[in-house]
């Protein structure tokens, strides 16, 4: 009699389970000039953090996009296209896996388009009326960046203020665009989840309708405004801890120490500032690119200065060791480096974004911060000659 009613017990536990769960499917298709060979499939856990690496994968056959899971609730999701080898490309989708829902996936070259079921259909619809604007402002960023190594452009400041003028207004057109549309449809699950997937601002959970807020993303849409929340509070301290590093570093003041462990040995500013050199101090990263950019600048004044007088630093930041010896590699970078750093350096010196290249003087005193370009080898040679 036991038995069978634990064997009762167990049949319906595993009823519930399985009702409890549903299937996900994905169909969709690539164009012949596609030759993504898979897509790589990223799902966040319960605390919204994605993996390093993909959790599963589509095999793509005979241009044809299928795949189906069991879940119980929405996660979210990151769908991401391969090289016809099967590495890793830039192009990739943010999007949510719901249960019993299916997407529908069209690829092309240029990009991944979603649709399906209704919640797909609304995120995007919200992504086609962002996207000429979106564009527009990268083609701006990109003009931007070109201004440094554009050599008929001879006030290369006042070019780029004037190009962050242009890109500080459309950028508020841009967010008034996307406002007026929310407003329009703050009801939809997919405008709703999809702005805060995309902008990580509350204030598209605040002001939405309360049938998305308990709907069926409710677990996740708590989780998010609870994490944002922190989120706020953590950089707030970050930010009011910068600002006090940053006014104990300004120029005029002495150097700050920090030190930094690799392979078995710590490394300090202090080994190579204050002893009676100027020296050239670049925070920098193997992923920025920005910093590569400036590296020529500084491989050339090192190697037209070095010497009793003059020494330059470079202080890898939030770089992983392997990453940055890498690029040292690659860049054959001559000078000195204090390597895992990660944010010993920045937080000493209130950075909050790289390349930082600071030049102290023969006794650690902080002469210039923020140096760029030609100003590099200009301020050197003034010093030195």
């Amino acid at each position: 009699m036991i038995k069978q009613i634990l064997s009762t017990v167990l049949l319906l536990t595993l009823a519930l389970s399985a009702n409890a769960q549903q299937k996900f499917k994905i169909q969709g298709t690539q164009s012949k000039d596609v030759t993504t060979a898979k897509y790589l499939i990223y799902l966040a856990d319960e605390d919204l953090n994605y993996p390093k690496s993909a959790n599963d994968s589509i095999i793509v056959r005979k241009g044809k996009i299928e795949y189906s899971t069991s879940i119980t609730q929405p996660l979210q999701a990151i769908i991401q296209k391969t090289d016809a080898n099967g590495n890793p490309t830039q192009t990739y989708i943010q999007t949510f896996f719901i249960p019993g829902a299916t997407m529908t996936l069209q690829a092309s070259p240029e990009q991944l388009r979603i649709g399906g079921d209704l919640f797909y259909q609304q995120s995007q619809q919200l992504k086609d009326t962002m996207k000429p604007a979106s564009e527009a402002m990268q083609k701006i960023i990109d003009r931007y960046r070109s201004i440094r190594t554009d050599n008929t452009i001879l006030d290369k400041d006042s070019a780029q203020a004037a190009v962050m003028k242009e890109y500080n207004e459309s950028q508020t057109a841009f967010m008034n665009t996307v406002q007026e549309y929310y407003n329009a449809h703050k009801a939809e699950e997919g405008c709703v989840v999809s702005l805060i997937q995309t902008f990580r601002e509350d204030k598209y959970y605040d002001d939405a309708d309360p049938a998305v807020k308990n709907g069926q993303f409710k677990t996740y849409l708590e989780k998010y405004v609870s994490q944002q929340q922190k989120a706020r509070a953590d950089r707030e301290a970050r930010e009011k801890a910068a600002q006090e590093a940053a006014s104990k570093s300004a120029v005029g003041q002495m150097f700050t120490d920090f030190q930094a462990e690799f392979d078995g040995k710590t490394y300090k500013l202090s080994d190579y500032v204050g002893r009676g050199k100027y020296v050239l101090v670049d925070f920098w990263a193997s992923w920025c690119g920005p910093c590569k950019a400036e590296i020529p600048n500084l491989i050339k004044v090192y190697n037209q200065y070095k010497g009793d007088k003059f020494e330059v630093l470079g202080v890898a930041t939030w770089d992983e060791p392997k990453a940055s010896l890498k690029t040292i590699e690659q860049m054959k970078i001559p000078y000195p480096q204090i390597l895992n750093a990660q944010r010993a350096g920045s937080d000493a010196y209130g950075i909050t974004g790289i390349p930082q290249i600071i030049l102290f003087g023969p006794d650690g005193t902080i002469l210039k911060r923020d140096l760029r370009g030609e100003q590099i080898e200009a301020t050197i040679k003034k010093l030195l000659k």
